[in-house]
């Protein structure tokens, strides 16, 4: 009598899911995302930051250090790696988001002043046009 009364339960429940399952709406395929325009590439402003901010704690509790290869951006999550271009030489750099700076005039991204010397933007103009999107 047990068994028959278990059977009988699992039949019913077996019956309600099936007819649960015609209930259920149709699933759509979300929206596709806008292409980030970070995957391509940004043109922007940078300026480089060295001996002045040296040794000043980031906004992400890191010690700035002139001779690292670091960045500060308004937005981007910290710990985001940013390839940095120079146009006009091609040479490019890997720096790691570390910092949030308020840029204005147009500036988008601060590197460190090791990293502008590697791609040839170390020199006493400290602000230029760089082109930046995500590493690889």
């Amino acid at each position: 009598m047990r068994g028959e009364r278990r059977l009988w339960l699992l039949a019913l429940v077996a019956v309600m899911l099936v007819a649960l399952a015609g209930c259920v709406p149709e699933t759509t395929k979300p929206a596709p995302k806008p292409e980030d325009p970070l995957i391509k590439g940004v043109k922007g402003q940078a300026l480089w930051v060295g001996m002045m901010y040296n040794g000043f704690t980031t906004t992400s509790g890191e010690i700035f250090d002139m001779r690292k290869l670091t960045a500060a951006h308004a937005t981007l999550p910290y710990g985001t790696k940013l390839e940095v271009i120079n146009p006009a030489n091609g040479k490019s750099v890997v720096v790691v988001v570390n910092d949030r700076r308020n840029l204005t005039g147009g500036v988008v991204l601060a590197i460190s002043k090791a990293a502008a010397d590697r791609i040839g933007l170390g020199g006493p103009k400290r602000r230029f046009t760089v082109i930046f999107r995500y590493a690889k």
